[in-house]
């Protein structure tokens, strides 16, 4: 496995045209970067064992899978903890269409109820289709609370637009997730 930590946005980092910085952890774990200039970093890691997912990556307090850490000039960051998992999430069940039955008609979308994740590219919002059998599956989203509808004639994409999202809060299913947690919930459009 490796740590990776990438630019995230504009700015000078980007067009410096510095591209991802990875580091191998030694045997306990440890990790250490230098050098690396002020800017906004996601740090996540690569070659993760088949079967394990990047859970989290707490660095000075804050999970940069969600918001990206901003590193300041001859600043030392340290204490960072990435935790992964065995075990994520699942979110499945069957789309109804109006008449009751098994529908592919429709994107379910799942989206966090806190709107700070509302970003692109926000792993706390996916969108899948069902297959001919109505059936979908949402897999790997963090802990939360969460907001779940479908929604026809949606660009891929569109699902991260906040405006989009404010819309469909009211018409969505409340949904609940623990960390590793795997819940059935059947979606009826009408």
């Amino acid at each position: 496995m490796r740590i990776q930590v990438a630019p995230v946005g504009q700015g000078p980092i980007a067009d410096l045209g510095s591209s991802v910085r990875t580091v191998a952890p030694d045997a306990e774990g440890r990790f250490s970067l230098a050098g690396v200039p002020p800017g906004k970093y996601r740090v996540s890691t690569s070659l993760t064992p088949p079967g394990w997912t990047l859970k989290s990556s707490i660095v000075a307090g804050q999970d940069t899978l969600d918001l990206p850490l901003d590193v300041k000039a001859g600043e030392n960051v340290a204490g960072a903890a990435l935790t992964l998992s065995n075990q994520p999430t699942v979110v499945s069940g069957t789309l109804l269409g109006p008449t009751g039955q098994p529908s592919a008609d429709y994107t379910v979308v799942i989206f966090s109820t806190e709107n700070r994740f509302w970003v692109p590219q926000s792993r706390r919002i996916q969108a899948t289709r069902p297959g001919t059998d109505g059936r979908f599956a949402v897999r790997g989203l963090p802990a939360g609370e969460y907001r779940l509808v479908a929604v026809s004639d949606i660009e891929p994409g569109q699902w991260y637009d906040p405006a989009l999202l404010r819309q469909l809060f009211a018409s969505s299913i409340e949904l609940t997730l623990a960390d590793g947690e795997r819940k059935t919930q059947d979606v009826r459009v009408r």
